[in-house]
């Protein structure tokens, strides 16, 4: 939008926008998104090196021994993408068509790198982004490993304490039959 309103300041943007931002600080902000790709792109490219030359090899081993799980269908693409990992490195190979990859499964500050000009998909940075998606999909608990959950903490799997004085807290306020009990675990906490 910064773009557009720099290119044509004319009517409504010249109306709507130039009295809240200035063309000095549009052009700013255009530099300043731009530069963030540029980072970007020099962490993706620095991240392939390490991965294709070293840390690829262990990929295929670790997820033939992981089972991946989510009971969320928007996250679907990243395991079925976990799949073709698998067997386009049993294949050995580097490139294939773009429209093989699952529909969503390409993170949108991926794709640059993972898509190249003539639309043709490149596995080695298709499958670091996918397994950076995958990343954060399992910190965010919407994928997770089959079994694992008999290695958690209880510290993980239980509400901080706070949180479960607020729960009595609720629970007390919803049941009208027993007023003086939420005063006293107020008075407890």
């Amino acid at each position: 939008m910064a773009i557009a309103a720099v290119d044509s300041p004319e009517g409504r943007v010249l109306e709507v926008i130039y009295p809240v931002a200035s063309v000095a600080k549009l052009k700013a902000m255009i530099e300043e998104d731009r530069a963030k790709g540029t980072l970007d792109r020099r962490i993706q490219t620095v991240m392939r090196g390490s991965y294709a030359s070293h840390y690829r090899r262990m990929v295929p081993p670790l997820l033939a021994a992981l089972r991946f799980r989510s009971n969320n269908a928007s996250r679907r693409p990243i395991l079925d993408a976990l799949d073709l990992i698998e067997r386009w490195q049993q294949d050995g190979r580097r490139v294939v068509p773009a429209d093989l990859a699952p529909q969503g499964s390409i993170p949108a500050k991926w794709r640059e790198g993972v898509i190249d000009a003539s639309g043709r998909l490149n596995v080695i940075t298709f499958e670091l982004s996918v397994l950076a998606e995958l990343r954060e999909q399992v910190r965010a608990k919407e994928i997770w490993v089959d079994g694992a959950n008999r290695y958690a903490t209880r510290t993980m799997t239980c509400l901080p304490i706070s949180k479960c004085k607020e729960i009595h807290i609720i629970r007390a306020l919803a049941s009208p039959r027993m007023p003086g009990r939420l005063s006293r675990r107020c008075a407890m906490s």
